[in-house]
C-alpha cells in the first residue's frame, strides 16, 4: 500500500447481514476471507467510478487476543479531493443486504457546487 493513503474501516459484509464470527469452535478464517472477497467484489461493482479514480477496497487481517479477524478498508489518497469525497460517500452508502444492485457512477453535487451556480 502506498504511503499517504488514509483508511476508513468497514466490516466485511453488508451492514444488515450476519458475518462469520471469530470462534474457537471451528476454523473460521477461510470462510471470513471468502466473505471479505465477496463483499469487496460487491463494493467494486457498486462504486466503479470511485475505483477508476483510485479508491481501493483493501482486505486487512487484524490480530486480536481473541483471534484474528478480517475487515475491509476504504483507502484513498489524502491529497486527492475526489478520492476523499468518494470515500466519505461510500462510507455513507454501504449496502445493507447482499442482494442490493444499485450502482453509483457519480458523486452527487456538493453544497459548494450549488453555491457556484
Amino acid at each position: 500500500m502506498a504511503v499517504g493513503l488514509e483508511r476508513i474501516y468497514i466490516e466485511c459484509t453488508p451492514t444488515d447481514e450476519p458475518c462469520v464470527m471469530v470462534t474457537d469452535a471451528k476454523p473460521y478464517m477461510e470462510d471470513m476471507r471468502k466473505e471479505a472477497l465477496r463483499y469487496r467484489e460487491m463494493l467494486t461493482k457498486r462504486f466503479p467510478t470511485a475505483v477508476e479514480e483510485g479508491v481501493i477496497f483493501a482486505i486487512k487481517t487484524n490480530r486480536h487476543d481473541f483471534g484474528s479477524y478480517i475487515n475491509i478498508d476504504i483507502c484513498y489518497d489524502e491529497s486527492n479531493e475526489r478520492q476523499f469525497q468518494w470515500a466519505l460517500f461510500i462510507e455513507s452508502h454501504l449496502p445493507e443486504k447482499w442482494d442490493e444492485t444499485h450502482v453509483w457512477t457519480a458523486l452527487p453535487p456538493s453544497d459548494d457546487d450549488e453555491e457556484d451556480e
